[in-house]
């Protein structure tokens, strides 16, 4: 017989194909406002040294950095509404989340599972690297 990809798609595929031309036309306005100099360019200011690594979730930007804090930015306010400083006792390098927790991991050799909400280190599981 004739393989799938010469006889067609199925109408279900239609559908990946509009998302895909839809996907275009949004990537093709963010280059064109970034070649004609129409984008808006904001600086989130707290972190004390680098930023090692960054998540978005929704509206809310979650950071890490050398000076061992994670930071939660609110992006319509363009502000920080909650710092956990000292996280670890080291720069924290990446971030992932799973769930409803973060996972940290740090050059203090630990791996931090921090569930999402809690605001002190008491509320965290610890796995040490």
């Amino acid at each position: 017989g004739t393989p799938h990809w010469v006889r067609g798609r199925s109408d279900n595929d239609h559908d990946d194909r509009t998302h895909w031309k839809e996907a275009y036309t949004k990537w093709h306005k963010v280059d064109q406002n970034w070649k004609t100099g129409q984008c808006a360019v904001n600086s989130l200011e707290g972190h004390v040294g680098s930023v090692c690594a960054l998540s978005l979730m929704g509206d809310t930007l979650v950071t890490v950095g050398e000076d061992s804090s994670v930071k939660w930015w609110d992006l319509d306010a363009m502000c920080c509404n909650f710092s956990l400083d000292k996280a670890h006792s080291g720069p924290i390098w990446s971030l992932k989340f799973m769930d409803e927790h973060l996972v940290t991991s740090s050059s203090d050799a630990t791996i931090k599972l921090w569930h999402c909400g809690a605001q002190d280190e008491d509320e965290t599981d610890w796995l040490h690297a």
